[in-house]
């Protein structure tokens, strides 16, 4: 990828709404979607909105985005609606809201793998809280590699291997500087 792709640029735009995310992630996330054949999307941490807009492009209806505080702008707001997104406004790390969005998120996407985007204001803990409710097939991504989330510390190297989570693409990753660590939920050992 080109150089501008893979550095943080703040006016880099999606969907008309600034993106909190490496230029680069965007097609990582599409690529790895895709070709896992993922069919819904559970994101933790809205943030303003733009990421979200990519998910609702690529799953209509079946998108579900959690955070304690509202800062999409009007705009956003409206592409979410027209792209049927569901925002819901709740603190992920209350166990009442983690069981309330995997009904929500299980009821969209019955058999099929999803995604689950870890970008809450703790992704050690989306981690740790969220990846025991995936199943086998389930693309985990967490955003903000090495700066705020470190696969290798904090447990998530536990978290990972209890889950049966196998890390995928962790060079072609870190090579584009997408700032982004994918697993695969794995079968039975």
């Amino acid at each position: 990828m080109t150089d501008w792709l893979r550095t943080r640029d703040t006016s880099f735009t999606f969907g008309g709404t600034k993106v909190q995310q490496v230029p680069s992630a965007l097609p990582w996330l599409e690529r790895l979607c895709v070709s896992l054949g993922v069919k819904s999307v559970l994101e933790l941490g809205t943030g303003w909105g733009a990421t979200t807009c990519l998910f609702g492009m690529l799953f209509p209806g079946r998108v579900t985005t959690c955070s304690l505080k509202d800062l999409r702008g009007k705009h956003a707001q409206d592409l979410h609606e027209r792209l049927g997104i569901e925002f819901i406004s709740a603190d992920l790390y209350q166990p009442e809201t983690v069981d309330m969005l995997w009904t929500v998120e299980d009821e969209k996407r019955g058999d099929e793998p999803m995604l689950l985007f870890c970008d809450g204001g703790n992704k050690h803990k989306d981690f740790e809280l969220y990846t025991p409710h995936t199943r086998v097939g389930d693309l985990i991504v967490c955003h903000d590699t090495y700066r705020e989330f470190h696969p290798g510390k904090l447990g998530a190297p536990e978290v990972a291997a209890a889950q049966r989570l196998e890390r995928i693409l962790q060079i072609e990753l870190d090579v584009d500087n997408s700032w982004l660590c994918a697993y695969v939920r794995g079968g039975a050992a």
